[in-house]
């Protein structure tokens, strides 16, 4: 049986400072794109236990 990813197992980042920090800390991204609704640019990170410590730890 195959795991199949949905919308649930992303994190989605519309904030360039946090990408950064959190490009920095070695997570690597799953996409980037632009939003069709808004024009605005987003990043997507797949949603992990690491992921989740780095974003504890973020402050703007």
């Amino acid at each position: 049986m195959t795991n199949q990813l949905t919308i649930k197992n992303f994190f989605f980042c519309y904030d360039v400072k946090l990408s950064k920090f959190i490009k920095e800390n070695n997570i690597p991204y799953f996409m980037k794109a632009r939003s069709m609704k808004d024009n605005k640019i987003f990043t997507m990170y797949e949603q992990t236990e690491q992921l989740q410590t780095i974003l504890t730890g973020w402050k703007k």
